[in-house]
């Protein structure tokens, strides 16, 4: 769990730190093994490099959380993302998902934009972040079938 861990920092504590929000390691870490034993922790690896993961948490039957979506700062390109998207794409509609939820630091520009370029809409907002929702429609699941081919 570690190696996820030191990528979370490596990512997202001077972000954390910034919106006066430090990460809690052991909550991290809890949330990682949480996710690990329900099957719900995704990621992309090159020569057993972690280079990126995801994890996911039930809402409900149709509505899911994204906890964690982390790729290394090196390594943020179009296979990586793809593996990734591919394994989601893939758990949303075998899962038969319709909505997808994300928090996210208001400080956090890379991933608001990543967000909105995905289709996300803000649903809620308070002074440290958004509450982002993606409604899983037939036009979004066109758009994402493709991807199942990269897992």
């Amino acid at each position: 769990m570690n190696e996820y861990l030191e990528l979370d920092l490596l990512t997202l504590k001077s972000i954390s730190e910034d919106a006066g929000r430090p990460i809690d390691e052991f909550a991290y870490l809890s949330s990682l093994e949480s996710a690990v034993s329900d099957g719900l922790l995704f990621e992309c690896r090159n020569e057993s490099m972690l280079q990126g993961y995801f994890t996911l948490r039930e809402l409900s039957p149709t509505r899911w959380f994204v906890p964690m979506f982390v790729v290394h700062p090196e390594h943020r390109n179009k296979a990586v993302f793809m593996s990734l998207f591919a394994q989601l794409a893939r758990f949303l509609n075998s899962n038969n998902v319709e909505i997808l939820v994300s928090n996210v630091l208001r400080n956090n520009r890379l991933s608001l934009n990543f967000h909105q370029r995905l289709g996300f809409e803000v649903t809620r907002e308070n002074d440290l972040g958004y509450e982002f929702q993606l409604k899983l429609t037939d036009s979004v699941r066109k758009r994402w079938r493709h991807l199942e081919k990269y897992c």
